[in-house]
């Protein structure tokens, strides 16, 4: 009955209503209620977050710049190639095949990012070893090589082009939940009554082999405890029902793990969205080095389901922070 009644009047469905594990009892009536539709979030997004200031921070070359200029931790821009505009960071073109060959020889024996300007999802994020003089790529992992010449054909076959970076090691206490993939947090970071502060958090773990950590590509997301910065047991939505523990390649336990430098992770999360303009709610992604924490990006729309893992209702989340902020 409660499925009907939410699919009828609030267009949310069967299948949402199973994920978000609604048939708990003690989730009340009045919180299934309040949960937001895609549509109803975005508008809430859009009020929170001007659509015409959204772009400079769903564009990695832009997002980068700001941080930059601002003196945020972010790992260290490379270049910038794109066939037509590509250039490094002393100004020299990155355009050609035969630009990224001089380019990689520069770099040689060094693991280098490369990543979409307009991916999401980790889906067009790469780390490669370069190797035998800047000639060949090699991945880190699975030790598959890659001629500069194929690899600039797979480069130009995104037109929006690529933002290079320097690879980031992470700190050893987040290598331990999953060694090959960057484990990230991911905390939202809402701008009401008060000012900036971070309401929600998850750490975010790949999966053995992959070196992203989203969940899109079969990684975990687990809560984080806000006041001690340990990890808690989550809900797979993929599986509801079912709870994540322990990775499921390795068997290491997940539940209690302390994240290093929480307090610092949280500071710079709040100062990385007062740095772009009319921006008051992003999803930052924050990776953790050895030497601390470090802005990956922000994400203006992060994903409305997220908010499952914290049985969050976002009709009443932004609708206080919306009244609030009058």
């Amino acid at each position: 009955m409660e499925a009907l009644l939410l699919k009828t009047f609030r267009n949310l469905g069967p299948m949402y209503y199973q994920r978000a594990r609604f048939a708990r009892r003690e989730i009340p009536w009045r919180d299934k209620w309040a949960h937001a539709t895609q549509r109803e979030y975005e508008q809430f997004i859009d009020a929170l977050n001007p659509p015409d200031y959204q772009k400079a921070s769903q564009h990695k070359v832009l997002e980068k710049a700001t941080l930059t200029l601002l003196g945020l931790p972010t790992p260290r821009f490379l270049a910038f190639f794109h066939p037509q505009r590509g250039q490094d960071g002393q100004g020299a073109w990155l355009r050609s095949c035969t630009d990224l060959a001089a380019f990689l020889r520069a770099l040689d024996g060094q693991r280098v990012c490369f990543k979409q300007v307009e991916g999401f999802g980790g889906s067009g994020f790469m780390a490669l070893d370069v190797r035998d003089g800047g000639s060949v790529l090699q991945h880190p992992v699975d030790g598959k090589q890659t001629s500069v010449e194929a690899w600039y054909a797979q480069l130009c076959a995104d037109e929006a082009g690529w933002l290079i970076e320097a690879y980031m090691p992470q700190h050893p206490a987040m290598a331990l939940f999953n060694s090959s993939s960057v484990n990230t947090l991911r905390l939202w970071v809402l701008d009401a009554h008060g000012g900036p502060r971070i309401t929600h958090a998850l750490v975010r773990v790949g999966r053995a082999g992959d070196q992203v950590d989203n969940t899109t590509r079969g990684g975990l997301a687990l809560p984080i405890q806000m006041d001690s910065g340990l990890t808690l047991s989550g809900p797979d939505l993929k599986h509801p029902g079912q709870w994540q523990t322990h990775h499921p390649d390795s068997g290491v336990c997940l539940v209690g793990l302390p994240i290093p430098h929480w307090h610092e992770a949280q500071a710079l999360a709040v100062r990385a969205l007062q740095a772009f303009p009319r921006m008051r709610f992003a999803g930052l992604d924050i990776a953790i080095g050895v030497d601390g924490p470090m802005v990956i990006e922000l994400n203006v729309q992060p994903d409305r389901i997220s908010a499952l893992r914290w049985d969050l209702p976002l009709r009443r989340y932004f609708r206080e922070a919306l009244a609030r902020s009058r």
